[in-house]
């Protein structure tokens, strides 16, 4: 009999942040003053694969070596301020 398997990994890969000020102004700049904003965020990687199994009448089962079948790398936020 031949049977499917299949499995999903994942890879992190570099990080970086974005930084940017806001400024806040009020009645002539009574109540102004900056604002630090940013975001970090990282690449994933989204790794599918499969491999065949095949079992034997006698028992023994053989397996194929684990291929990708599709990679999907999104870039994630995993902190913000």
């Amino acid at each position: 009999m031949e049977i499917i398997e299949k499995k999903t990994r994942t890879e992190v890969g570099g990080t970086w942040t974005d930084r940017w000020e806001s400024r806040r102004g009020g009645l002539s700049g009574l109540f102004g003053g900056t604002r630090e904003h940013g975001r970090t965020y990282q690449n994933q990687t989204t790794i599918y694969e499969e491999r065949q199994k095949q079992e034997f009448t006698d028992g023994s089962v053989e397996y194929t070596d684990w291929k990708e079948v599709k990679r999907n790398t999104q870039q994630v936020c995993i902190k913000s301020w």
